[in-house]
């Protein structure tokens, strides 16, 4: 487990990666209105966006403040500043639809308010209730035609069946194509097997006393899928995860997903292990029902990984002969592999970089990248708590000190830690997020 490079992205964060752009909605709204919102009076926002085709459409009702708040920074972001916040402030009151696709971003709001002015080569019209906000004039006018097809009257409709089997009283929703959001964040996942069956995702956001929730679905073409496809273990039982650090990931049957993300090119480091001789050579077939990743960082740099392999004492014998072959052959008989031992840490290295801390301490065993990482004290660390509702094999929590470094100041003070859960079947995925408010 080397140290990873900034622009590598790991498992775990590619797990979520399909619903990044809902946490986006989860950290900058508050208090969406539960009773959802009623029809433009005069017109359709969707009728005038690509909503069917595009990487990514927000679906949301600006009655509500906050999300209103939540548009107009969304919007200037997305227009790279072709739209103003103040210039979207007075189209919110009604629906507003945001599409993005290939990089260019479409808006829609229902409203009788005049079409604003904006810059850098974007235009906007104001039709039968709803202004329109296109990349160019002639994007603009492509919107302005396909709202007078005859398919536009459907589009609410049409858009509505992606939804299908989330929560109806949402007044924020998303939908994306996982798949181009999967090769915008890791290329090496997008190309395998799993990724290229995924179809549709949709998320919606609701909320439930003092917790936002985000319950997703992303639907995929099972055809040609065999279990050992897919990234995490099938069906709902979560696994048991351990530890209290910021980020704690947990993994029902780890090496089915080790054995995912090796095939799929994302731990090549592990690589050196194949050229190990066989009496020094790990079983990574098989490390026990449950494992633990947990990372102290938000960018995955370094994260620590505890495991119950039914056979802990192999491990423990195979580290302790590289140590002594180590000791009296040199690193040229291991590739240029050294090994250091100190408390019952291992500690590998080659060229001077870190491949690898490893222990075992009784049943557990623990590999990490963190130079820090007290090996010892995450063996024996308890049990995490489920996170709520969990039927999945992968959870996750992250603490609000971690989230904090990554959401405005604004409202850091009013956020609690998030959990997530996730399952995958031949079908999709689908899974839930929740954030606790303060």
């Amino acid at each position: 487990m080397a140290t990873v490079p900034g622009r590598r992205v790991l498992l775990i964060a590619a797990a979520f990666a399909v619903v990044a752009v809902v946490v986006v909605v989860v950290l900058l709204l508050r208090g969406g209105d539960d009773r959802g919102a009623p029809k433009a009076a005069r017109s359709e926002p969707l009728a005038y966006l690509p909503a069917g085709s595009a990487d990514v459409v927000f679906d949301l009702d600006t009655r509500a403040p906050l999300v209103g708040l939540a548009v107009e920074q969304l919007a200037a972001r997305v227009t790279h500043g072709a739209l103003t916040a103040d210039q979207v402030h007075a189209l919110l009151g009604g629906r507003a639809v945001v599409a993005i696709d290939a990089g260019k971003a479409w808006l829609a709001f229902a409203t009788g308010a005049p079409a604003p002015r904006p810059r850098g080569g974007a235009a906007a019209a104001a039709r039968d209730g709803v202004v329109v906000v296109a990349p160019s004039a002639a994007d603009l006018r492509q919107a302005l035609d396909a709202a007078r097809a005859p398919a536009a009257r459907y589009a609410r409709a049409t858009f509505d069946k992606r939804f299908a089997g989330l929560p109806a009283d949402a007044g924020a929703r998303v939908a994306f194509d996982p798949r181009v959001l999967l090769a915008q964040r890791s290329p090496q996942l997008a190309g395998t097997r799993w990724a290229r069956s995924l179809r549709d995702g949709a998320a919606v956001l609701t909320t439930r006393g003092t917790e936002l929730r985000v319950p997703f679905r992303i639907t995929g073409d099972p055809g040609g899928l065999t279990p050992g496809d897919l990234p995490i273990a099938t069906g709902a039982r979560p696994p048991t995860a351990r530890g209290s650090a910021p980020l704690v990931v947990g993994l029902r049957d780890p090496a089915h997903t080790l054995s995912f993300a090796r095939s799929a090119g994302l731990l090549s480091e592990l690589d050196l292990l194949d050229s190990l001789p066989g009496f020094l050579e790990p079983d990574l077939s098989d490390l026990g029902p449950s494992g633990t990743v947990t990372s102290t960082r938000f960018d995955l740099a370094h994260l620590t990984a505890r495991t119950e392999p039914p056979d802990p004492g192999d491990w423990e014998s195979k580290l302790g002969r590289i140590d002594t072959l180590a000791g009296l052959a040199g690193k040229a008989v291991l590739g240029g592999l050294a090994i250091d031992e100190r408390d019952g840490a291992y500690t590998l290295t080659q060229g001077g970089q870190l491949i690898a801390r490893a222990g075992v301490y009784g049943r557990a065993l623990v590999l990490s990248n963190d130079p820090a990482a007290k090996l010892r004290a995450a063996a024996v660390a308890p049990a995490a708590p489920l996170p709520p509702g969990a039927a999945g094999a992968l959870t996750a929590r992250l603490r609000s000190s971690l989230l904090a470094t990554q959401i405005p100041e604004l409202v850091r003070a009013r956020v609690g830690d998030v959990t997530a859960w996730a399952r995958a079947e031949l079908t999709g995925v689908t899974g839930e997020l929740r954030l606790a408010l303060r």
